[in-house]
């Protein structure tokens, strides 16, 4: 993330780039659990709990294996912030890597593979053939007699089938669509861009093993590396 000093006549046309998108900003920074300012720019962060993720969004992200972040960014009147996502890492303080988000096309990929795994090799199906005899009562006029005359029939065919022992095939499970996911995901995300008003959104990391009381949000900020410690309610 990148901030600087601009005329305050560009304020209304550069906040109106990121207006529409992500989530509506809280009230103020002091309003997040953890905020942090950094020149004229504040940022502030919230882990969403895994029972509020669950009735955000359609898909369980939690199972997935995805932390999400709200993040909101708080321009100071006539400053520009130039807001990227991959100016945020994720770590939980205790040593081990820090990351950083993933997109949403990734995110939805992996609900994807986790709602529909691949198949594994289907059974072999019966092929069984069918035969049926009869008697045609109408027959044909036989004129030495002046009686009908009754005609033996046959029929075949081959039908294909799951075999009985296992039942009828199960239908297939309904699918949610990925690219309506990761629309959900894009609308919902934290705005990418130049803005001189507040923004917000979500940022997805995944998750780090084991529970703790506090994540490690790092911001990459021009005057250095900041880190802003977020409870995570646990």
């Amino acid at each position: 993330m990148r901030f600087r000093t601009v005329p305050i006549g560009a304020y209304v046309l550069a906040g109106m780039l990121l207006a529409k998108d992500g989530i509506r900003p809280r009230g103020a920074s002091t309003d997040y659990p953890a905020h942090l300012r950094a020149g004229s720019v504040t940022v502030a962060a919230a882990v969403i709990p895994a029972e509020r993720v669950h009735k955000l969004f359609a898909a369980d992200l939690n199972r997935a294996g995805y932390q999400v972040i709200e993040i909101g960014v708080f321009p100071e009147p006539g400053a520009e912030a130039d807001v990227a996502a991959d100016d945020f890492m994720l770590g939980n303080g205790s040593g081990s890597a820090a990351v950083r988000p993933a997109s949403a096309r990734t995110v939805a990929a992996v609900v994807d593979q986790k709602d529909n795994p691949p198949r594994g090799k289907q059974k072999d199906v019966d092929i069984y053939t069918t035969a049926s005899i009869g008697y045609d009562s109408a027959g044909t006029y036989d004129p030495a007699t002046g009686r009908r005359k009754g005609a033996v029939y046959t029929s075949a065919g081959v039908g294909v089938g799951a075999p009985a022992a296992g039942g009828p095939a199960p239908y297939p499970k309904a699918t949610r669509d990925p690219a309506l996911l990761e629309q959900e995901l894009w609308d919902k995300s934290l705005p990418e861009g130049k803005t001189s008003i507040a923004v917000a959104g979500y940022l997805f990391f995944p998750k780090s093993s084991g529970s703790k009381k506090n994540v490690e949000l790092t911001w990459y900020a021009p005057g250095g590396v900041v880190r802003v410690v977020v409870p995570t309610g646990k």
